[in-house]
């Protein structure tokens, strides 16, 4: 074996390390903090928390407008780029933000929101914000190999984070008052990436024709924006689905086991941000892009399928232990949420495949299209058979994406792994599910 490759798989172990510990560690903001809070606050407020959430969340799309995988894969294929990249960027970011808080500010007016629906909006949408620009900050560290870099501003700001609103909550401060903690905190988020980036890359070099760059920039993410932002509201829509049928209560039931599951997300995570930038290496290298693919292809669908079992044979620890009496609906559904977490896993190697060799199109119109599958039929299945119904949904709806996802690979003549074998194996998984749960 050459130095080269035993470099190369050193340098990967140790990426591979950093990001686990980067992703672990923002676990406590994105996990135990919400199943903390979960508890702490009970259903109906925690709903409400996570409503708001979800909705900020969606609106900051427009903030986030793809920055992140579009800066990556052009400082990974350009490294010099990295600080002018980086300028141009944060120019559109910034006048996004301000359109977003200048609609905001007749939100109210139009949707007649009281007092506390206010304080939440408002407050979540700086933070959204906050990490949107935290987040994008840190990208060009993974791109470079400076993993190790992101980690320890991770690590610092998601113990500030964790420590100042979990005691927010344990002090008895109402949720208003618990949000706008949450938002201050990711404030300090995106200022200690700043700083960081500073030190280690530089000053941004600022376009000298800032409107000239918004539009260039507006222009030529747009396919970035308009995959992430749909990839995005396809995970998100849920919740604003089952709060339209169902109500806050379903939706702080329901959001306390998505939290969980998406605990069991990390590693697709882990994954993108260590495979896209090596898929946009050897993109023109057909026998190394194979090895990539099969390589985490493999890894997602072991590790899914680990998850799954975690979640059908954990059902009832997870919801007298974690979350209490008050959640006894989630016992049913925990092996639901464990057969979507892993279709989610093999969707996610397929995905930033897809995103990886540039197929941003095509991920986007699926995308839209499963969106618009999911509210077509949401009416006529949330109502009828509740959570339980709406989870067989996403999981019937991400099978389908998974499908189209393969198809267009093969059409290009990729290779994929054991796509065929795998996606049998869902199928049969789902069978004995429903064939269990009817008995």
């Amino acid at each position: 074996m050459s130095k080269t490759s035993v470099t190369n798989k050193e340098g990967m172990v140790q990426h591979a390390f950093f990001m686990a510990v980067t992703t672990g560690v923002r676990l406590l903001t994105g996990v135990v903090l919400f199943v903390l809070l979960a508890r702490k606050l009970g259903p109906t407020d925690f709903g409400l928390f996570a409503y708001w959430v979800t909705v900020t969340s969606l609106l900051c799309l427009l903030v986030d407008y793809g920055f992140t995988p579009k800066i990556l894969r052009e400082v990974a294929k350009e490294p010099e780029s990295a600080r002018k990249a980086l300028g141009d960027a944060l120019v559109t970011k910034i006048g996004f933000s301000i359109c977003l808080f200048l609609a905001l500010a007749i939100a109210p007016f139009i949707f007649n929101l009281d007092s506390r629906d206010v304080v939440l909006m408002f407050s979540l949408m700086v933070a959204a914000i906050g990490f949107s620009f935290g987040d994008f900050i840190c990208a060009p560290f993974r791109a470079l190999d400076s993993y190790g870099e992101e980690t320890k501003i991770v690590v610092f700001t998601s113990i500030v984070h964790f420590v100042l609103v979990y005691g927010a909550a344990v002090l008895g401060l109402g949720l208003e008052s618990i949000v706008i903690v949450f938002a201050v905190s990711r404030i300090i988020y995106s200022c200690t990436s700043f700083i960081s980036s500073f030190k280690v890359l530089g000053k941004p070099v600022w376009p000298k024709n800032k409107l000239a760059c918004f539009i260039k920039e507006a222009r030529d993410g747009f396919y970035y924006a308009l995959d992430m932002g749909m990839a995005n509201l396809y995970l998100q829509i849920d919740t604003v689905l089952i709060k339209l049928y169902l109500g806050s209560h379903a939706v702080g039931v329901y959001q306390a086991g998505a939290k969980l599951a998406q605990g069991f997300y990390t590693l697709p995570q882990i994954a993108s941000n260590l495979y896209l930038p090596r898929i946009a290496r050897v993109e023109s290298n057909p026998p190394q892009l194979a090895k990539v693919l099969l390589d985490s292809s493999i890894q997602l669908f072991v590790s899914g399928f680990i998850g799954y079992l975690v979640f059908a044979f954990g059902a009832t620890f997870f919801q007298e232990v974690i979350f209490g009496p008050e959640y006894a609906e989630l016992k049913d559904i925990f092996p639901l949420f464990g057969l979507l977490v892993f279709t989610r896993y093999y969707l996610a190697s397929l995905g930033f495949a897809i995103s990886g060799l540039g197929f941003q199109q095509y991920r986007f119109k699926v995308t839209v299209l499963m969106c618009l599958v999911l509210a077509a039929l949401s009416p006529f299945i949330v109502p009828s058979f509740g959570l339980r119904g709406f989870i067989l949904l996403l999981i019937g709806v991400t099978l389908v994406s998974t499908v189209s996802y393969y198809y267009k690979l093969f059409a290009n003549g990729i290779a994929v792994g054991y796509a065929r074998p795998i996606m049998s194996f869902f199928i049969l998984l789902l069978g004995f599910n429903l064939y269990a749960t009817h008995r």
